[in-house]
């Protein structure tokens, strides 16, 4: 399996740069998170991502619960414009929610789907690696194609700039996924069964195929934590899949 996607290395070390003030403990949170908006900026302005205040201190400070989940949610506003006036905002060619992923939890889901992580480079590296036409003629022949360089082989130094912010991953197979998911969510219903919700049992009720779609991940490192990590590789597909539809209903009823 091949993705890209924002590199959160390279993010954490840009708002490392930003000058804010991250030391949270001990402080009065309501007037320190006013002026804790961060924005990472790259291309000069033409792209740029921004974390609100109260995701700056959830990525920042260290949290009492040091669990995987909380690297689930790390939500930032993604923009990047076209045109010159970069600072007008003018051209908006996207502006919309992205969430960061940290490598930790691409390693710990790729496990969980008998994947191993083979490599995790930055676009630069990612390049550098492949620059040589003659030994990569394919992959630079996908580039003209593509239209990422120009005539003369190069891209402009803004998307050079741009192109840093992302990391190009790379899994292989090496066993088969422990992980079992029913795709119409919760198999057959029973002819005589009850329709209505109120009168359903909890521990058996149909969960929102939309709200599993979305929490699904989080809810199988829930699952897998609160049993062990020794104790889930023993577990059958069947067990780990009523295990993880048991986070899912708890996580539902805590949404309510």
């Amino acid at each position: 399996m091949i993705a890209t996607t924002i590199d959160a290395r390279i993010v954490m070390d840009k708002m490392m740069d930003l000058g804010l003030d991250l030391h949270f403990d001990g402080k009065d949170m309501k007037n320190h998170q006013r002026e804790q908006t961060a924005i990472v900026e790259a291309g000069n302005g033409a792209c740029k991502i921004r974390f609100e205040p109260h995701m700056v201190q959830r990525i920042f400070q260290e949290p009492e619960d040091k669990s995987i989940d909380n690297l689930f949610g790390l939500e930032y506003t993604f923009t990047l414009v076209e045109g010159s006036d970069h600072e007008r905002g003018v051209g908006d060619a996207v502006n919309l929610p992205e969430w960061l992923t940290p490598l930790p939890v691409l390693q710990e889901l790729g496990e969980e789907a008998g994947l191993e992580l083979e490599y995790a480079h930055n676009f630069h590296e990612f390049y550098h690696q492949r620059s040589d036409p003659a030994t990569n003629a394919a992959a630079h022949t996908s580039l003209y194609n593509m239209k990422v360089l120009n005539r003369n082989g190069t891209i402009s130094q803004e998307e050079w700039d741009i192109s840093r912010l992302y990391v190009a991953v790379k899994f292989r197979k090496v066993r088969e996924s422990s992980m079992s998911l029913d795709e119409d969510g919760e198999g057959e219903e029973d002819d005589d069964a009850d329709d209505n919700e109120d009168n359903q049992d909890p521990e058996h009720a149909p969960i929102d195929p939309a709200f599993k779609a979305k929490m699904l991940p989080m809810a199988l490192m829930k699952a897998k934590k609160s049993v062990g990590n020794d104790r889930w590789k023993e577990l059958s597909s069947e067990d780990k899949t009523k295990l993880t539809d048991q986070e899912l209903r708890k996580m539902a009823t805590a949404s309510k």
